[in-house]
C-alpha cells in the first residue's frame, strides 16, 4: 500500500507538476539532516526572470552540500524513466520518511515534462541508389561545420578572384 503523503507535500507537488508543465526550473530541499536536494532546470529558468537553472530540456539533478557534482542526474532527451529511477536510490538512504514525497514528485516531474524519446536521426534519405550525383544526397552527408566552412572557403576563393 502506498504511503499517504502529507497535504503539505501533495500542494508542493501540484505545484512542482505546474513549474515543469510551464517550462520553469526550481530548488526542493528535504527535511532530513544532511538530506540533499534536488534542482530542476527547464529551459525558462527560474521563475520570475528566467536564466538560472537553465537547461534546453526538463533536467532534474541531485545535489549535496560541498559536492562539486550531482549525485545524480535525470534529462527528459536521455533515458528519463531510468535517470529518475537511479535518482531515487541515490537519494533514498539521506531522505528517510520523504521517499514516498520523492517518489511522487519525480513522477510528478516525469508527467508534467511529457518525457519525449530521443529523435532517431534520418541519414542518407536522398542518397539515390542508381549513383546518379544529387546535390541533395551531398549535403545531407555533410555536418553544418564541414558545411560552413565549405561556404567561408568559396566566399573567400571567389573574393581573391
Amino acid at each position: 500500500m502506498p504511503a499517504k503523503l502529507l497535504p503539505s507535500q501533495t500542494a508542493l507537488i501540484d505545484n512542482i507538476r505546474d513549474v515543469v508543465r510551464t517550462g520553469y526550473g526550481a530548488l526542493i530541499t528535504f527535511e532530513a539532516p544532511d538530506a540533499p536536494w534536488l534542482e530542476i532546470a527547464g529551459p525558462n529558468g527560474m521563475q520570475p526572470g528566467g536564466h538560472l537553472f537553465g537547461a534546453p530540456v526538463p533536467t532534474v539533478r541531485l545535489r549535496r552540500n560541498g559536492d562539486a557534482w550531482p549525485l545524480a542526474e535525470a534529462a527528459a532527451n536521455n533515458d528519463f524513466s531510468g535517470g529518475l529511477s537511479t535518482l531515487a536510490e541515490c537519494a533514498k538512504p539521506f531522505v528517510g520518511d520523504e521517499f514516498p514525497a520523492l517518489l511522487a514528485l519525480l513522477g510528478a516531474v516525469h508527467e508534467a515534462s511529457g518525457a519525449k524519446r530521443r529523435r532517431v536521426p534520418k541519414v542518407g534519405g536522398c542518397i539515390t541508389e542508381t549513383g546518379v550525383p544529387s546535390v541533395h544526397a551531398w549535403m545531407s552527408c555533410l555536418t553544418l561545420g564541414d558545411l560552413q566552412a565549405a561556404v567561408a572557403k568559396a566566399t573567400i576563393v571567389r573574393q581573391a578572384a
